[in-house]
């Protein structure tokens, strides 16, 4: 048997009646990671919500930034579709280390010196948008559904997945929740606001 992962419901003895909302992980401190001009943060929210920057020298890269709440048909109209990237100068050195046996150019953008080798992009912001799909796919390691919101700035998936460890190693920056709970706190806090 193929050992498995501790996620943080486990660890915490949660569980839940089958009729009860999915158990979601909601940051309630910030948690940060910084190299240099690379950071990444996550910070409590009521929505799952990541802000990504990216900085190429090239071209048709430059600065791309790009915000957005994740959600199901959000993810899928404005990311799923984000092909990752590469330069072309990388790829014989990224096969002779046994990487990118998948790639392909349907499944990846290749950029020359100037320009694409297989345009055209699919969005004027896709390198942006396909980093976002990448942090997206890094945090799925927490192993629940987050809320929070999310700003990675030139970071990668080394700084990616240094959040997730020292998010996970310190407990006091989340709590696990369900969306009914959530809500239901929402309304209060409206209802608080409503009547001052």
């Amino acid at each position: 048997m193929a050992p498995r992962a501790i996620s943080p419901a486990s660890r915490s003895g949660w569980s839940s009646p089958p009729s009860s909302s999915p158990p979601l992980l909601k940051i309630v401190k910030p948690v940060e990671v910084i190299e240099q001009d690379r950071r990444i943060g996550i910070y409590p929210a009521n929505e799952f919500r990541v802000q990504c920057y990216v900085d190429f020298p090239h071209p048709l890269v430059g600065q791309q930034q790009i915000e957005i709440v994740v959600l199901p048909d959000t993810f899928r109209n404005l990311l799923a579709r984000a092909r990752t990237f590469c330069f072309e100068r990388d790829i014989e050195p990224l096969r002779s280390m046994g990487l990118i046996r998948g790639g392909s150019l349907d499944n990846a953008i290749v950029l020359t010196d100037d320009g694409v080798m297989n345009g055209p992009l699919r969005f004027r912001d896709e390198f942006g948008r396909h980093k976002a799909l990448d942090l997206i796919g890094d945090l799925a390691l927490v192993g629940l559904p987050l809320l929070g919101r999310v700003e990675a700035h030139k970071a990668g998936h080394a700084l990616h997945t240094q959040l997730v460890s020292r998010l996970l190693a310190d407990s006091s920056s989340w709590i696990i929740t369900t969306q009914e709970e959530t809500s239901a706190e929402n309304r209060v806090l409206a209802a608080a606001s409503a009547a001052d």
